[in-house]
C-alpha cells in the first residue's frame, strides 16, 4: 500500500512536470508523457482499470478518434506519413488511458498542476520578452518583441502561445489558488502582468477579441455575482481596458498592423485574384480560405464524405488541388509550395483525413464537455479552455502539431478527470 502510495505521488508530481513543460520545446514534454505512461502502467491494475474503462465514458472519444485516425493508415497510399502522423499524435490514446482512467485527482493536486503550467508559461515569457527588450536596445528592431519573431527559437509559434496564454490569465482570474504561491496576491497580480504583457505582444487577433469579449466579462460577472467587486470597480476594468484598445488603435503598432493586413492581399476572397501569370499574393486570412477551398473541392472531386482521404495523403490531394488549380488559372503563387500548409481549420482537417465519422467524433470530444463544466469544481476555469480551443481550432489545424496536441489532450482529460473524481466522490458519500 505505501509503495502505491509512493507511485501515485510521483505520478502527480509528472503530471505537473507535463504541465510545466508543455510551455518549453517539444522534446520536453515528449519525455514527460513517456514518464507518465510508464508510471502508470507501474500502478496499473485491472481491476481499477476495467471499473474505470466502463464508468469513464466521454474518454472513449479521444481513443475511438485515434483509432479512426490508425485504420486510415490502410487506405492511406503514403504509409510513411501516416505512420509519422499516428506517431505524433500517440498522446490521443495515451493521455486519456493515463489520465482519464487515472486516480482522482484533488482540488490540491489540480492547483498545483494549474500553478506549473502558468510557471512554465510565465517563465518562457520572461525569457522571450528579455530577448526582444536587449534586441531592440542593441539594434533599435522591433522584430523580436512581436508575434512570431517573440518566440523565435522555440518549437511552438505564436499562436499556440496565445492560447496557453489567454487560458492561463482565465486560471488566473477564475481559479482560486489557496496553497502554491500564486496564493499571494502579490505574486498572482505580477504573474498576470507577465502573462497578459506576452500574450498581447504575441498579437494573436482572434484570441485578443476573445479575451475581451469573453474571458474578462465572465470574470466581471463572476465577481460582481459574487459580491466580490462593485459597480465602480465594474467601471474601472471597462474603463482601463478600453484605454488600452484604444491606445492600440491610436497608435501605429504591430499588433494594429495584424489587424490592418486582413486589408490587404484579399483579391482571392473577393473573387478577383490575378490569372495568367501575375502574382497571386495572400495575406494570413486569404491563405486560410484559399486552403479551405481547395479541401472542399478534394472532398467533392474524390468522394471523400465517408472515409477521408487517410492521414497520410492529405499533403499529395492538396498538391494536386493546387497545381490544378494553378494551371487552371495562370496565377503565381508568391509563397513556395503551399501543399504543406495545413489547412488551418481542425475540423475540416479532421473531414478531410477521416471523412464524416471521424468528424462527428471529433465534434463530441470537443462540444460534450461544455456539459460538464456545471458539474465540475473550478468549471469557470475549464469554461476558458474549452471555448478558446473551439474558437482557436476554427483557425488553426492544432492536432497536426505537437504544440496543439498536447496541450489539448493533456488538459481536456484533466478536465474529464476531475468531472469523474467528483462524480465518484459523490457517489461514494451517497452509498456511506
Amino acid at each position: 500500500m505505501q509503495f502505491q502510495e509512493r507511485l501515485n505521488h510521483i505520478y502527480f508530481i509528472l503530471l505537473c512536470v507535463l504541465a510545466f513543460s508543455i510551455s518549453l520545446p517539444f522534446i520536453f514534454s515528449s519525455v514527460s508523457v513517456v514518464l507518465i505512461a510508464l508510471c502508470w502502467l507501474l500502478q496499473f491494475r485491472s481491476r481499477d482499470f476495467v471499473s474505470r474503462l466502463l464508468s469513464r465514458k466521454l474518454t472513449w472519444l479521444s481513443m475511438l478518434f485515434y483509432l479512426l485516425l490508425a485504420i486510415s493508415y490502410f487506405y492511406s497510399d503514403d504509409k510513411t506519413l501516416s505512420a509519422n502522423d499516428l506517431q505524433k499524435k500517440l498522446s490521443l490514446i495515451v493521455l486519456p488511458l493515463a489520465i482519464g482512467l487515472g486516480p482522482a485527482l484533488s482540488s490540491k493536486n489540480l492547483e498545483y498542476l494549474f500553478a506549473s503550467f502558468i510557471s512554465g508559461l510565465g517563465l518562457v515569457g520572461l525569457f522571450c520578452m528579455g530577448r526582444g527588450t536587449g534586441s531592440f536596445l542593441a539594434n533599435g528592431s522591433t522584430e523580436k518583441l512581436f508575434y512570431h519573431g517573440l518566440v523565435s527559437g522555440l518549437n511552438a509559434n505564436a499562436v499556440y502561445y496565445a492560447s496557453y496564454g489567454i487560458f492561463a490569465i482565465g486560471l488566473l482570474l477564475l481559479f482560486r489558488f489557496e496553497r502554491t504561491f500564486l496564493a499571494g496576491k502579490t505574486w498572482r497580480m505580477a504573474t498576470l502582468l507577465v502573462t497578459t504583457i506576452f500574450f498581447v505582444l504575441l498579437s494573436s487577433k482572434s484570441l485578443l477579441v476573445l479575451l475581451v469579449v469573453f474571458v474578462l466579462p465572465l470574470y466581471c460577472y463572476r465577481q460582481f455575482s459574487a459580491g466580490n467587486i462593485r459597480v465602480r470597480h465594474l467601471l474601472w476594468t471597462g474603463a482601463i481596458a478600453l484605454a488600452g484598445i484604444a491606445t492600440l488603435l491610436a497608435t501605429e503598432n504591430p499588433i494594429k498592423n495584424r489587424y490592418k493586413e486582413i486589408l490587404v492581399n484579399n483579391s482571392f476572397v473577393k473573387g478577383t485574384a490575378p490569372t495568367n501569370g501575375q502574382e497571386l499574393v495572400f495575406n494570413n486570412f486569404s491563405l486560410r480560405v484559399f486552403l479551405w477551398k481547395m479541401a472542399w473541392e478534394n472532398m467533392h472531386a474524390h468522394n471523400l464524405w465517408l472515409t477521408g482521404c487517410g492521414n497520410g495523403d492529405v499533403v499529395a490531394l492538396q498538391k494536386e488541388r493546387i497545381e490544378a488549380y494553378n494551371a487552371q488559372t495562370g496565377s503565381l503563387f508568391k509563397q513556395p509550395d503551399l501543399s504543406h500548409f495545413n489547412l488551418h481549420n481542425t475540423y475540416l482537417q479532421t473531414l478531410l483525413t477521416i471523412g464524416i465519422p471521424g468528424l462527428l467524433v471529433f465534434c463530441l470530444m470537443t462540444l460534450l464537455p461544455f456539459r460538464l463544466v456545471r458539474r465540475t469544481r473550478h468549471g469557470a476555469a475549464f469554461l476558458v479552455f474549452l471555448v478558446t480551443y473551439l474558437v482557436f481550432m476554427l483557425q488553426e489545424s492544432a492536432l497536426q502539431t505537437q504544440a496543439g496536441i498536447v496541450y489539448y489532450s493533456f488538459f481536456s482529460q484533466v478536465l474529464l478527470l476531475c468531472y469523474y473524481t467528483n462524480k465518484e466522490q459523490l457517489a461514494g458519500s451517497a452509498r456511506a
